[in-house]
């Protein structure tokens, strides 16, 4: 279902949000990660993913990158003192 929908979305050049807004971005499996992506619009502040890999519940093997997501990011470390 995820793979139908993301390719219906992806010649699209009108998107159905603004913006998408993924949390627990750790979790998604690939099929999941590419439909996100096909939502949001091809631009800078199209796709937020919010995650922390210490708390992956699901071992999925690869990137984000190797999926076609653009992972231009900002990393925060948040230490625990």
């Amino acid at each position: 279902m995820f793979t139908g929908l993301a390719k219906a979305l992806e010649g699209r050049t009108a998107k159905p949000f603004d913006h998408v807004l993924i949390d627990e971005a750790q979790d998604p499996a690939p099929v999941e990660l590419r439909f996100f992506s096909a939502l949001a619009p091809a631009r800078a502040d199209g796709l937020f993913l919010a995650g922390d890999i210490g708390q992956r519940i699901f071992l999925h093997p690869y990137s984000w990158a190797s999926l076609g997501v653009d992972v231009r990011c900002r990393w925060y470390t948040r230490k625990v003192c």
